[in-house]
């Protein structure tokens, strides 16, 4: 694949409220996990790593009076979505404007001036949960361009509700759909979810997953949101955009024998996702140093990359490095695998880290899926 350049980046998580406080918390070791208000069948409180109510943009008064309305969870995600969209865009918005009447309200320094298409959004979000209704829809597009006033080019627009991989599933459609193609010149791609929900909880309580006195193989609960801008090479020569880093190579795997099938796992699809972002025909000659991994600290991913780098081993040097983010900010889900990359991003420009470097994820319904990242 031709690589794919990032421009910008934006996050918005537990241990950061923009992409550079959030990167130096993560190198930092720098962990933010407390009490939240939500109990556990034991009345206990359960462990997160969340956001304050008061770093939360409220919700714009169109949003405010939707009929039908929208679930706590879809408006909290809504607010989370919004200060990563304007990081990644260099926005300024001018919050004394009406949404959806006073436009423009909003300009952004990463916007050439007369860019044709405005950009596209992609968006990873939660999974559904069973017995519920979908929590992210295609709906969810335009509700977060009206509350973040971010001008975006809707028909080319598109959610990927799988949870931790639909990441690199939007990234592989920005390429292969929208990029190369020539629809624009350049994309928003990225991720927003939250744990920070009664139901959801329960449901990861039901099923021994969430990380308690009395569990011994489940995970701690967070939320973040997290984008980054991407564009080809020719595009950045057209616009002077310098890029912060190159993607190499995007790959996507389908585990058989996930949590939730019948099927023996054996991690194949991680292997398989990690295998094709790894031996795209821009490998570059120099072995992986640097693995954002998508742990979140239960014993069936750490199986299943053991498994994915023994059959990808010759393409990692010797003693490479190798991080989890979750354990600081708690697993992060649709989000966690952009916030690795915008934190790896400036690691690498800032020369603190080594790559060239793999981030990879795992959503529970099998989707998988790796990238692989090189300094610019």
């Amino acid at each position: 694949m031709q690589p794919l350049a990032v421009i910008g980046i934006g996050s918005f998580c537990p241990v950061g409220l923009d992409a550079e406080h959030a990167s130096a918390s993560l190198w930092a070791g720098v962990p933010r996990k407390q009490q939240c208000s939500i109990v556990d069948r034991r009345f206990e409180p359960i462990v997160m790593g969340y956001l304050p109510q008061d770093v939360l943009p409220p919700l714009v008064d169109p949003l405010q009076a939707l009929r039908p309305g929208l679930t706590a969870l879809q408006r909290r995600l809504l607010r989370l979505a919004t200060p990563a969209l304007h990081e990644v865009l260099g926005a300024e918005v001018d919050l004394e404007a009406t949404a959806g009447e006073d436009e423009p309200r909003f300009s952004a320094a990463a916007l050439p001036p007369g860019l044709d298409p405005l950009p596209p959004l992609l968006i990873a979000g939660p999974a559904p949960v069973p017995e519920r209704p979908p929590i992210m829809t295609g709906r969810f597009i335009g509700q977060a361009a009206l509350q973040s006033g971010v001008p975006i080019d809707a028909s080319n627009s598109r959610v990927f509700p799988t949870g931790h991989a639909g990441f690199f599933a939007a990234l592989e459609h920005a390429r292969t759909r929208i990029i190369e193609p020539g629809d624009a010149e350049l994309v928003v791609v990225g991720g927003v979810d939250s744990y920070l929900d009664p139901y959801r909880l329960a449901v990861l309580e039901r099923e021994e997953r969430l990380l308690t006195e009395g569990a011994q193989d489940g995970f701690t609960p967070g939320e973040a949101a997290a984008f980054v801008s991407i564009a080809s090479r020719v595009a950045c020569r057209r616009h002077g955009w310098k890029p912060l880093v190159w993607i190499d190579g995007i790959g996507l795997g389908q585990e058989p024998g996930h949590r939730y099938s019948d099927q023996p796992y054996r991690g194949d699809g991680l292997a398989a996702a990690i295998r094709e972002a790894l031996a795209g025909d821009a490998a570059p000659p120099e072995p992986i140093r640097l693995v954002m991994a998508g742990f979140n600290g239960e014993a069936m991913h750490t199986k299943e990359w053991g498994v994915a780098h023994v059959r990808n081993r010759k393409h990692f040097a010797e003693g490479f490095r190798i991080e989890h983010s979750a354990e600081y900010t708690g697993d992060l889900g649709a989000a966690l695998a952009p916030m690795m990359l915008a934190a790896t991003a400036l690691a690498l420009r800032d020369g603190e880290v080594q790559g060239p470097a793999l981030i990879w994820g795992a959503s529970d319904q099998g989707q998988r899926g790796a990238l692989r990242l090189r300094a610019a």
